[in-house]
């Protein structure tokens, strides 16, 4: 028996299903000899081939071929002609950066191995759990499965996938551009310091023990976490000090 998505108008009516796909997954097929163009603004985008094989040009004229059981990762902000050499489907991803905290945290954990900084088109080999993967966002493509949540549950599980089951220097290297973007570090400290108490609660944030968050923290702001969250705090006092003045006046 087929198993099909059962009351698919309620999913459509859904103000999280996804209509313009700047972001999420597509499915798309294409024959031999055609071709497509994508021009990418501030998303990422990764094509996982499933079968046949294309090629693909930037704007600069650097060319790269795919082909089936590979996955490839573009740069955003560029524009792109893809040719399709053999008959060919393949699942597409856009994405801006990734969603959750620990995916930030984690990707940046892996600049020191990014080391291929001058390609706008990278490709990698897909494993056998990313081919797992993508059979099963096959499914859900084919039954117009297209809940945001869901896209961005599975956008998380293959960033989880590529981190657990790729050399740090491949992970990297893919994952390259996405680093580029993202000072997740201090980011997450100055977005976060405010709902927590404790050094130790923030380094939780982190994803770090204690110690390590210290010394990293040191590193990046050239003081230690309870120095600056102390002065921080301070001048939040003083800004609201000001405003009881002004609004006593």
């Amino acid at each position: 028996m087929k198993e099909v998505l059962l009351y698919l108008d309620e999913h459509v009516a859904c103000e999280n299903y996804i209509q313009n796909f700047k972001t999420g997954f597509l499915l798309k097929e294409y024959s031999m000899s055609e071709f497509f163009l994508m021009n990418l603004d501030s998303e990422f985008s990764v094509i996982f081939m499933m079968k046949g094989k294309i090629k693909i040009t930037d704007s600069s004229s650097e060319s790269l071929t795919v082909k089936a059981n590979e996955m490839c990762s573009f740069l955003p902000y560029n524009e792109y002609r893809i040719d399709v050499l053999k008959d060919t489907k393949f699942i597409i991803c856009f994405f801006e950066k990734p969603k959750i905290l620990c995916d930030q945290f984690s990707i940046s954990k892996l600049a020191t191995y990014y080391t291929q900084k001058n390609k706008t088109i990278r490709n990698l080999q897909m494993v056998a759990p990313i081919k797992a993967f993508v059979k099963n966002m096959e499914f859900y493509l084919v039954n117009k499965m297209y809940c945001r949540h869901l896209h961005d549950i599975k956008e998380s599980e293959w960033l989880f996938l590529m981190r657990g089951f790729y050399p740090k220097e491949e992970a990297a290297n893919f994952l390259g551009p996405v680093i580029e973007t993202l000072n997740t570090f201090k980011n997450i400290v100055k977005s976060n310091y405010m709902n927590v108490s404790t050094v130790t609660e923030l380094a939780e944030i982190c994803n770090m023990s204690t110690k390590t968050f210290s010394r990293r923290f040191q590193k990046e702001f050239n003081e230690t976490p309870k120095q600056w969250m102390l002065k921080e705090q301070a001048k939040l006092n003083c800004v609201a000090k000001r405003v009881n003045k002004e609004l006593i006046k």
